[in-house]
């Protein structure tokens, strides 16, 4: 009965991931578009000062986010059929978040007003809050958990494509600048509020009466949880806050545009890891030798897509520069340091694949310990070798500690398929 389940669900998947797929590519291709848009109407230096602040913030997202995006899933899937559970922890997790919000509003505004660094870019950072209550209010979440990747889909369209729009029509030379990440937050707001409506009207979802006790639990039980997401989120936005504090702007561009190029690989993984975990963990709790089977076969066919796109970018890195205005002088320089980054994807493919499994058979306990060792030897590590090496320092810096995790990964999880 689980293998005819598992047929018919497959077809749905089938059906669901291509289109979620399109839409994903979408919402790689326009960021290539608006990355080599902006450093043409505002420079590479004001590119890489755009992405220095909202690399703070996706980072302080983690915060408002508090676990929602793994835990949370997984609660929304294995109480999938269940309405009034359901209701329980949207109610939590809206509710439980809210503080969270006001409290990153708050003291980002405070620190942006009275701090000396932050006073010659302020009008940056404080257009940059809005990308916070878009990320309270996005209950991707909540669609992830029940499957719905149809409605999850449209929304990624239509944020992506009024992000771009409004890029397009408003941003015109250095100066305006500013106003790239209100933009982006504009656009995350207005297409989670869809994802809110959708949810509110179509799933008939509704808040409900929660106790005090219940939203301590779901702080003191997912607090440590938010701790590793922190650091793993310093660990992915880290690199530009380290190049632009210590060294400078352009040099912080010159790392976006690189990390613009890899990124397409990190979001497939992203995207992949979204799209299957919830079946993922649904199987795994009817079946643990058929939750396995499903894990070894989907990532079978993730691993050939993935290298075949690192091949590609491989092989046209020089053509690929070119387009976001890397000049002939940097070319060669430029060229090196995105093939090292490549290395970065490969050690960070495996690990993401695994550590789908890591959440299903290990001890949070562990993610958490390896995680926050990992980021911490890992950013000590960048500074000193960016301090030596520049860009490239940096890069090895971060290959180092992906392979590590890696096979930190791979060792204790083999422990565990064994015993």
């Amino acid at each position: 009965m689980i293998k005819t389940y598992i047929i018919k669900g497959m077809k749905t998947i089938n059906l669901n991931l291509l289109f979620y797929g399109f839409s994903q590519l979408i919402g790689l291709v326009i960021p290539l578009f608006v990355a080599s848009f902006l450093i043409k109407m505002c420079g590479s230096e004001n590119f890489g000062k755009a992405a220095f602040v909202l690399s703070i913030a996706f980072i302080l997202n983690v915060i408002i986010d508090f676990g929602a995006d793994v835990i949370l899933v997984k609660e929304i899937s294995e109480h999938r059929n269940n309405s009034e559970a359901k209701n329980i922890i949207f109610t939590k997790a809206y509710l439980g978040r809210l503080p969270l919000l006001a409290l990153v509003l708050i003291l980002s505004t405070v620190l942006i007003n009275f701090i000396p660094f932050f006073e010659k870019d302020k009008y940056i950072y404080l257009f940059t809050l809005p990308v916070f209550i878009g990320q309270y209010l996005n209950p991707t979440w909540f669609l992830q958990g029940i499957n719905e990747f149809y409605f999850i889909s449209i929304s990624n369209i239509v944020n992506k494509v009024l992000y771009l729009l409004l890029i397009m029509f408003f941003i015109t030379d250095a100066s305006s600048i500013l106003w790239v990440n209100l933009f982006f937050g504009l656009a995350l707001i207005f297409s989670s509020l869809l994802g809110l409506i959708y949810i509110f009207s179509s799933k008939k979802v509704k808040m409900t009466l929660v106790s005090k006790e219940d939203l301590f639990q779901y702080f003191h039980r997912d607090f440590g949880f938010l701790v590793s997401q922190f650091f793993l989120a310093f660990k992915n936005y880290s690199p530009i806050i380290i190049i632009g504090s210590i060294g400078n702007f352009y040099d912080a561009g010159i790392y976006r545009v690189i990390e613009q190029i890899i990124n397409p690989i990190r979001t497939y993984m992203q995207v992949f890891f979204r799209f299957f975990y919830p079946k993922t963990c649904f199987y795994f709790s009817e079946n643990y030798a058929i939750g396995l089977k499903y894990w070894k076969k989907i990532n079978l066919f993730n691993y050939v897509i993935v290298f075949i796109g690192l091949a590609l970018l491989y092989w046209f890195d020089e053509q690929i520069l070119s387009y976001f205005k890397v000049t002939d002088q940097n070319l060669f320089h430029v060229s090196f340091s995105l093939k090292l980054a490549l290395l970065i994807s490969v050690f960070f493919v495996f690990s993401s694949s695994i550590e789908q499994l890591i959440f299903i058979l290990l001890p949070r306990k562990f993610y958490i310990r390896v995680i926050t060792i990992m980021v911490s030897i890992g950013t000590f590590l960048s500074i000193i070798l960016f301090s030596f090496k520049d860009i490239n320092g940096l890069l090895v810096a971060l290959i180092i500690v992906e392979f590590v995790t890696f096979l930190i990964y791979f060792i204790f999880l083999k422990k565990r398929l064994n015993g």
